[in-house]
């Protein structure tokens, strides 16, 4: 039996599987959004620093369990499921793609490219040289998860923009409207119910994210409030009507929580979005001329605000933009380092690995700009991209943006183009002159309607234009965010970027297909098989179903490694590293992104560390008793976490405390190695001072590494310069750490030579006055010199002459505001304290001084600014009472205690703690006698015999036998008493 060919199918049935297959992709388009927005993934038990404890019947708390699915959905920053459901999607929405190939003949063809052939084309070569970069990457790893994410992200949007139709714009266009309302009205509830402390991030993680992610529901409600007077102007419809009232009520919660993330990107990115929608409806003219506004706006506006931003003494914001000049520059330097680099750059997912290590002087001269170890993104989506994949990988991803804009223009210029699903303006009769109008009486509102042409152009008075007026809007919005923030980076907005590409392509495709099949709904292939399909499109699908195995297997790899990543964590905490190291290990074979993959091999650094920590202290804890065994497990257990260490130290210079372990286990194999293997243990140590040298240079104020230092043979000059500059960052230590270097000042201080040194430091640090350039003020060590001479003056007594020079230190601090925030009020409160101990006045002097010094503290946050103020508020109280000031100094310590004020046993504790400290630091007994003799009849268990202070503590002890954590200058190889000193 003969098989002759088989006819294709009609166009009607053509575009009913067409169609279905659009429905398809908008149901799925619109499921990706909502399980962006509304699943997420917290660790059980983590919140926001903070929050306020759920009420017995939140019914905020019952629905964020059901949006994690009951505690099922967990993750280390809350937010990775969000990447689970974008690469599911994305496989799905190939799925359907290849079937739409088999199904609907046509669905590819090459006989007309166009603007979106140009895009796609050219985003595919964006992202196949970022999966090549692994070639010529120091990190093939990174640079090839960095290129799996561009690709699943651009897979889905080519199969969003095959499979979509515009018919069902409207549809789309509503549901990102109205699930983007749902998620700021979410986001105002969480925010006053639980957490009014921090800018609202609930439920995409934090504000970064958040902003960017509600953008298109801003703008989409502003076009279809465009859209509603367009649709009211041309026939009063009631359905406008409606349809603006809802528009403009979703406004409010969307604005509100745009308002209240204070992300001044978002901020400007809906100022560009606004601006494209005024642009694409005016004409052509006036275009021009708005252009020209709008950028000279923009120009000034930025100007204004970059200023406004320097000299935000409060460094509430200043520190922002200053980071990202910092990023960009970094940027800048990763990608002109090579002439390879200026062409392909350093890999993809680089930028994170690299960049951190050329912030070492920045963060020296301006700390308070940076938040975190590393310097994760570049703040700008085309500056990292040209870090990464240099200038090729750059002209092609601009070069895909520009192309689908100008395809969205010219769609957009076309007067026949209209979008079905909403009406259309009235056609002009066949033949009649231009400017003809329909026959037929005058629709109502015939002089608004004439207002509103003139007011945004003739063209605009359609109402399908506003659909793709707000969807490209949108669109470029995120894209001008992404050159001042990281969203496109975090999980989240990454679905929501290539949504809007992909359904920008689907509007776009219909003219360029119609133009390639000429007229015809779809071209006729040549080349069938037997069943009577294309062999063409076998092939088609038969790529795009692979592929979407090859997506839905990486994101479910990429989600086990999360929830391997999070187990390790817990694991890690709970002290189980082993466990942790396992865990951690086999997540990072799956991980996807280059921050989490630098984030796992930090941890597994830090189990090895934790497992030769737990040896070595066990070798100790025996002494002379452990066994050979046990030696031999701990010296090879930290001879691994040295090794790991430097490895990971030359691999991702980026980390900035690895140094730390190697000089620690360093240490610790000295120590084990001292008594059988001299020589070894001899050679261990100078590794050991090396590895702190090094962590000295990367971290130069970091405390440890200074303390550290001091311990090993250095002459004075260079001791002195140890807790000299370990004072920039002194009050961010324990009251253990502040002991130890208050010990290392007093045995410094007995030292010959010390007060010869001090002059000349302060010699040295004279010429630099409070109008010095802020740069020399900050590397001259000036203000930290004049607190050392402080602190030396107050060992011998010299209260009046330590105040002197913490006045000074304070006044150089408060011109230096904005790199420096809280040292000003750290130098006053020390001011107070040594006025404290003057007689006379002093008391009343250091109450005043204390007042300073809170009220100089940066006032970014409610909670950051009490965190910051207690330890002032608490010595406040001291002053207060030896100020015979007692209601105000009781008014002090509960501002200080907060909630715990209303705990008697709380403030009791308290108040006995700080009389402790006060003697300790050298409060005569007259004054704590005086000070007992006002608190006693409030709080009689003060004056109990049992609860007051006496001088035989082992703090006392240690002091009274002059014993000390800085071993003598000629003590020569660190020794066991200062090892087991460093483990505690």
């Amino acid at each position: 039996m003969s098989i002759g060919p088989v006819q294709l199918r009609p166009a009607r049935d053509s575009d009913g599987w067409s169609a279905r297959c659009s429905r398809a992709a908008l149901v799925l388009a619109l499921g990706l959004l909502a399980g962006t927005f509304f699943l997420i993934s917290p660790a059980p038990g983590k919140t926001y620093p903070g929050a306020i404890p759920w009420a017995e019947f939140s019914v905020l708390h019952r629905l964020t369990d059901w949006m994690s699915l009951g505690g099922r959905l967990v993750g280390v920053r809350g937010v990775e499921i969000k990447e689970l459901v974008f690469h599911l999607a994305a496989a799905l929405g190939l799925v359907l793609l290849g079937l739409r190939v088999l199904v609907v003949p046509g669905t590819f063809t090459i006989r007309r490219l166009g603007a979106v052939g140009s895009a796609q084309f050219l985003l595919a070569g964006w992202v196949g040289l970022s999966l090549l970069s692994g070639l010529w990457a120091q990190d093939a790893e990174i640079a090839r998860g960095q290129g799996l994410l561009y690709a699943m992200g651009l897979a889905w949007a080519v199969a969003l923009g095959q499979t979509f139709s515009s018919r069902d714009l409207p549809a789309l266009r509503w549901g990102i409207l109205i699930i983007c309302t749902v998620g700021a009205a979410l986001c105002l509830w969480y925010y006053h119910e639980r957490n009014p402390y921090h800018n609202p991030g609930f439920p995409m993680g934090n504000p970064t994210t958040l902003a960017p992610a509600i953008l298109p529901g801003v703008l989409m409600a502003v076009a279809e409030l465009g859209r509603s007077v367009a649709r009211w102007c041309g026939g009063r419809e009631t359905g406008a009507i409606w349809a603006g009232l809802v528009a403009l009520a979703a406004l409010v919660p969307l604005v509100w929580c745009l308002e209240l993330t204070h992300a001044r990107g978002a901020h400007l990115a809906l100022l560009v979005g606004l601006a494209t929608i005024a642009v694409c409806l005016v004409g052509r003219r006036t275009r021009w001329v708005l252009a020209g506004l709008v950028a000279v706006g923009l120009i000034m506006g930025g100007a204004w605000w970059f200023s406004s931003s320097r000299l935000d003494v409060t460094m509430a914001r200043g520190a922002t933009i200053r980071f990202r000049l910092y990023a960009w520059r970094y940027a800048s330097e990763l990608w002109s380092a090579s002439s390879l680099t200026r062409v392909a750059g350093q890999g993809a997912g680089a930028y994170p690995r690299l960049a951190g290590a050329l912030a070492v002087r920045d963060r020296a001269l301006d700390s308070a700009a940076f938040m975190g170890e590393i310097v994760e993104h570049a703040h700008n989506e085309l500056f990292e991209i040209l870090a990464e994949i240099g200038l090729l990988g750059g002209v092609t991803y601009v070069g895909g943006l520009l192309a689908t804009l100008w395809g969205a223009a010219a769609l957009l210029a076309s007067p026949s183009r209209k979008c079905s699903g909403g009406p259309s303006s009235p056609a002009r009769p066949h033949g009649g002159p231009k400017n003809a109008e329909v026959q037929g009486p005058a629709p109502p509102g015939r002089a608004l309607r004439v207002v509103f042409q003139w007011v945004v152009g003739r063209s605009a008075a359609s109402a399908d234009r506003w659909l793709h007026v707000g969807l490209l809007a949108s669109l470029v919005a995120l894209v001008a965010d992404s050159m001042f923030g990281v969203a496109l980076r975090l999980p989240g907005v990454p679905a929501i970027f290539f949504t809007l590409l992909g359904a920008v392509w689907a509007v776009c495709r219909a003219p360029i297909e119609q133009a390639s099949s000429g007229g015809s709904s779809y071209p006729t292939p040549v080349g069938r098989i037997r069943g009577g399909l294309p062999t063409g499109s076998i092939t088609v699908a038969a790529i795009c179903l692979s592929a979407a195995a090859a997506t839905g297997w990486l994101g479910a790899s990429n989600w086990r490694g999360i929830q391997l990543e999070y187990a390790a964590s817990v694991a890690a905490e709970q002290g189980r590293y082993l466990d942790a190291l396992a865990d951690i290990q086999a997540a990072r074979a799956v991980r996807l992104d280059p921050v989490r993959q630098i984030a796992g091999r930090k941890l597994a650094l830090e189990c090895r560390f934790g497992l030769a920590r737990q040896a070595f202290a066990a070798c100790l804890s025996q002494g002379a008793a452990a066994s050979p065994t046990a030696r031999q497990t701990a010296i090879r257990l930290a001879e691994e976490a040295h090794a790991a260490a430097g490895h990971l130290s030359l691999t991702v210079p980026s980390l900035t405390h690895t140094d730390v372990i190697a000089a620690r286990t360093a240490e610790w194999l000295a120590a084990l190695l001292g008594e059988s293997q001299p020589q070894a243990a001899r050679e261990w140590v100078e590794k050991a001072e090396k590895a702190w040298s090094r962590q000295r240079g990367r971290t130069p104020f970091d405390v440890e590494t200074l303390l550290a230092l001091s311990r090993y043979r250095r002459p004075l000059g260079d001791y002195v310069g140890l807790v000299r500059d370990a004072m920039r960052f002194l009050h961010t230590q324990s009251r253990d750490t502040r002991r130890l270097w208050q010990t290392s000042l007093s045995w410094l201080a007995q030292r010959p030579g010390f007060e010869a040194t001090m002059q000349r430091l302060l010699a040295a640090a004279a010429p630099i006055t409070p109008q010095t350039d802020p740069d020399a003020i900050v590397a001259s060590m000036a203000p930290e010199t004049e607190r050392l001479a402080a602190a030396w003056r107050a060992l011998g007594g010299q209260y009046a002459a330590a105040e002197e020079h913490a006045a000074r230190a304070a006044a150089l601090y408060q011109a230096v505001r904005a790199r420096l925030p809280e040292h000003q009020s750290v130098a006053l409160g020390e001011q107070a304290e040594y006025a404290l101990r003057e007689p006379g006045d002093g008391a009343v002097r250091a109450v005043a001084l204390l007042h300073r010094a809170i009220a100089a503290l940066p006032q970014v946050q409610a909670q950051k600014y009490s965190e910051a103020a207690s330890p002032l508020r608490l010595q406040l109280c001291l002053a207060c009472l030896a100020a015979d000031q007692v209601d105000a100094a009781l008014a002090a310590l509960h501002l200080a205690l907060g909630e715990q004020a209303e705990q008697p046993a709380v403030v009791e504790q308290t108040l006995h703690r700080l009389l402790h400290e006060a003697q300790e630091a050298g409060m005569t007994g007259e004054l704590i006698g005086r000070i007992r003799g006002h608190l006693c009849p409030r709080f009689p268990n003060l004056c109990q015999p049992s609860t007051q202070p006496d001088d035989s503590s082992d703090a006392a002890a240690a002091r009274a036998s002059g014993r000390c954590a800085v071993p003598d200058i000629a003590a020569g190889p660190v020794r066991r008493e200062t090892v087991t000193q460093l483990l505690r």
